[in-house]
């Protein structure tokens, strides 16, 4: 029996079909640990800038301690995604990648209500990169679950009997077009 499956379909690739969705992915993961990276140092350096301090002291924003931990907080939920997306990448696990999908779906809906919010059309251009993002995680997942399947033993649940597959009956069937296994009834 043919399989539905295969590696090299178009829609298993990305980058304009330089790549294979799985190396498009694992990019994906590790754009996100640098960027989580960046915002460490970003909140450090934010920290310490005397603007903030400014800001501060004229009650204008909360505290820069608290507005600190809570980046930690949120960089650690992202770090912790993207470490997941990796692992599940490299086992090829589909369902480790849905947190990171999860994530990026979240936070695609809150950059869209601050788009619509504040208009502010620059912010169109990460939306847009977490939108394609997206799309190669969400095509790896579908490349992982389909591969599983095409993995798989056939096994057919029609009832009592013995149901012969062999590899030499696929190479078989691949050779002259013929799709039908043979099944014997052991039934009187």
């Amino acid at each position: 029996m043919k399989s539905a499956f295969c590696e090299t379909d178009p829609k298993y690739q990305c980058c304009c079909g330089s790549t294979t969705i799985k190396i498009g992915a694992t990019v994906v993961g590790i754009l996100e640990v640098v960027s989580v990276g960046i915002g460490l140092l970003g909140s450090v350096l934010s920290i310490f800038s005397a603007e903030t301090a400014n800001l501060a002291a004229r009650n204008e924003i909360a505290s820069p301690t608290l507005l600190f931990i809570l980046a930690l907080i949120g960089l650690l939920i992202q770090l912790t995604v993207a470490i997941i997306l990796l692992i599940g990448i490299k086992r090829e696990d589909p369902n480790l990648l849905l947190p990171w999908l999860i994530k990026a779906g979240f936070g695609i809906g809150v950059a869209l209500i601050v788009f619509f919010a504040t208009r502010n059309f620059f912010s169109l251009i990460p939306i847009a990169f977490e939108l394609w993002f997206f799309y190669i995680v969400f095509y790896c997942r579908d490349y992982f679950v389909q591969k599983a399947k095409a993995n798989q033993n056939l096994e057919w649940d029609s009832g009592p009997g013995i149901t012969i597959v062999s590899d030499q009956y696929n190479t078989f069937a691949t050779e002259t077009g013929f799709e039908n296994p043979v099944k014997i009834d052991l039934e009187d």
